[in-house]
């Protein structure tokens, strides 16, 4: 008799997956536009989990299992759908959070430039998405008693750290790299109300005024 999953299953599940679910929807995204943003993407985000792994014994933040444990309280549960691969080293320790950690980074390496570009440009949709995602992660993984609250934000502060690193480090080698920000390549400028536009290539520091287009 096949096993049918509940709705709750599937939400949890689908929480213990969002950091692999979202990182394959960007690749893909980046694949379909025909660019490699995806794959810069996911090289920071490699890069600042490493990081943020080697920091661990430092911070020295014991799993909430381990700490109870070595605090002679034996009766304390962690959920088991808090890690589906063990960590190789280090499991001791969960802080920062890893998944606090990809939160924070993909959030603000995803929306930084639209933040300093205006409200106006911005994507609500994706936005609300990768928030919910966030949210409801941070409850589980504290609820679950996978992480401590100190550890997720650590995690968070780690994340945002690395994560507007990464983005300035892609911006001053190539914008055409960086996720959701319009490429300098091709622009549109309005000119007049008749919505006269025109378009722009961008060569290093040369300009060349293409065609005009009528927009009426």
């Amino acid at each position: 008799m096949a096993i049918i999953p509940t709705g709750k299953a599937i939400l949890f599940m689908t929480i213990v997956l969002s950091p692999t679910i979202i990182t394959v929807m960007i690749l893909i995204m980046s694949f379909t536009e025909g660019n490699f943003s995806g794959i810069v993407y996911l090289s920071g985000m490699i890069l600042a989990q490493i990081l943020g792994f080697l920091s661990r014994p430092f911070l020295k933040g014991y799993r909430p299992d381990i700490k109870k444990a070595l605090e002679g309280d034996k009766d304390f549960v962690r959920d088991r759908r808090c890690s589906i691969i063990e960590d190789p080293y280090f499991s001791k320790y969960s802080s920062p959070s890893f998944h606090a950690l990809f939160f924070s980074f993909t959030f603000i390496y995803h929306f930084l430039a639209k933040f300093q570009e205006g409200f106006e440009s911005l994507s609500w949709i994706k936005f609300f998405i990768l928030l919910i995602f966030w949210i409801t992660d941070s409850v589980f993984r504290i609820s679950m008693n996978c992480v401590e609250p100190n550890h997720y934000f650590y995690g968070c502060f780690f994340g945002l750290a690395c994560g507007v690193g990464w983005y300035y480090l892609v911006l001053n080698y190539d914008k055409d790299l960086l996720i959701n920000v319009e490429s300098d390549s091709k622009k549109c400028e309005i000119l007049n109300s008749n919505m006269t536009c025109k378009m722009v290539e961008v060569d290093d520091n040369v300009i060349e005024t293409g065609r005009e287009l009528e927009m009426n």
